[in-house]
């Protein structure tokens, strides 16, 4: 496969490689896969080229970064979990740029499941960390924060109401049972729903007359008017394992009313004593392990700061880390918000030429809105439901 190259120039890379894996199935967390480049190709004067690898599960521009670009053409990592709707497939990616710049990439996909309970996954990460922070190991840590948490974010899909792209909406990945965003091209609620996305032409806004609820943005007609309804909790709080309350994205008090077209206003699970998680999805003792673990995420990510040497591509990785780690705020404790608060804010001040790119900047943003939410967010005791 011949990359693409601007007419008359001589910087851009000419032969795109191949990328292996070994093994080709494994283990989160417990199996090392080895991936290795090879068969690009360049002007020598172009020489000498880098290779940054990376993977992803869904989304090709959500990367995580497992090594950096240097000289090196292969690496050595243990990887986290892919997802079952996808049957644990997770994406490998090879970046190849020569000394201009110009870069090509191609992927390889490998099949990680899972086989450790959160008690074991605490106790592997959490000695991982403590050894590579010894070492002073900004990839290692990378490497073992990411694999952490896609393993510690995984959340059941097996129950879905239809499939998410019959709705138009991206695969279920971050909420119990829920499908995530719309599709491009496609508009409905926003976020994470089970409610179907449709183009803008076929759907009526409140109030308008419909003959369906297919033809409201609500997904919701009555009486031939399409209404408003409430916001829903994820996965309905696991059903009978916590209560669904309201509260204000303002200032963060609670509310007795938050309409689905309503952007000001969230819903969010107020857990019974034995549970706990967003959806009431984990036990309180699971709970209290996956605080303390995202708190030494946290620290863990801070801590890579003077030791990575910074790229667009090391930028977009921090804000996807920390966002998937404030990806459930009643597993964050005070000291977890203040370390990644310190780390993001001090990436986006200190390299503002890489954090405020157009390719980054959705990404960023998304990481600040992770952090903004638990700055007007009870705390996880204060929610807990007597």
């Amino acid at each position: 496969e011949i990359s693409a190259c601007l007419v008359g120039s001589e910087m851009c890379i000419r032969d795109r490689g191949r990328l292996d894996i070994t093994p080709t199935t494994g283990i989160a967390l417990v199996d090392d896969f080895t991936l290795s480049t090879y068969r690009w190709t360049d002007d020598s004067s172009d020489l000498p080229l880098t290779y940054a690898f990376a993977t992803y599960i869904l989304k090709e521009t959500n990367l995580n970064i497992i090594k950096p670009a240097d000289e090196v053409p292969y690496v050595v990592s243990k990887f986290g979990q892919g997802l079952s709707s996808t049957q644990y497939i997770v994406y490998t990616v090879v970046i190849t740029s020569d000394i201009y710049g110009s870069s090509a990439n191609t992927t390889n996909t490998v099949k990680v499941s899972s086989a450790l309970n959160t008690a074991a996954v605490v106790t592997v990460t959490t000695t991982a960390l403590n050894n590579a922070l010894i070492q002073s190991n900004p990839t290692t840590i990378t490497q073992t924060i990411n694999a952490a948490l896609s393993s510690i974010n995984t959340i059941d899909c097996n129950s879905l109401p239809s499939s998410c792209i019959s709705i138009n909406r991206e695969q279920c990945s971050e909420t119990a049972n829920t499908c995530g965003p719309c599709l491009t091209g496609y508009i409905g609620p926003l976020g994470d729903s089970n409610i179907a996305c449709r183009l803008a032409a076929n759907l009526k806004t409140i109030g308008s007359s419909c003959s369906s609820n297919a033809n409201c943005i609500t997904n919701m007609c009555i009486q031939g008017i399409c209404r408003n309804i409430q916001k829903s909790c994820p996965d309905n709080c696991g059903k009978d394992k916590g209560i669904c309350v309201y509260y204000s994205s303002i200032n963060g008090n609670r509310i007795n009313n938050c309409t689905l077209t309503d952007t000001t206003c969230r819903a969010e699970c107020i857990c019974n004593s034995k549970r706990a998680g967003k959806a009431c999805q984990l036990t309180a003792f699971q709970g209290l392990q996956l605080t303390s673990l995202r708190d030494s995420l946290c620290y863990s990510i801070y801590k890579t700061l003077p030791l990575q040497e910074v790229t667009t591509e090391v930028v977009l990785s921090r804000a996807m880390t920390i966002k998937d780690v404030m990806i459930d705020i009643n597993q964050i404790s005070t000291t977890a918000l203040y370390n990644c608060t310190a780390a993001l804010v001090e990436t986006v001040i200190n390299y503002p030429e890489y954090s405020c790119r157009s390719d980054t900047y959705a990404l960023v943003s998304s990481a600040l809105s992770n952090i903004c939410l638990l700055y007007t967010s009870p705390s996880p005791r204060d929610r807990q439901k007597s």
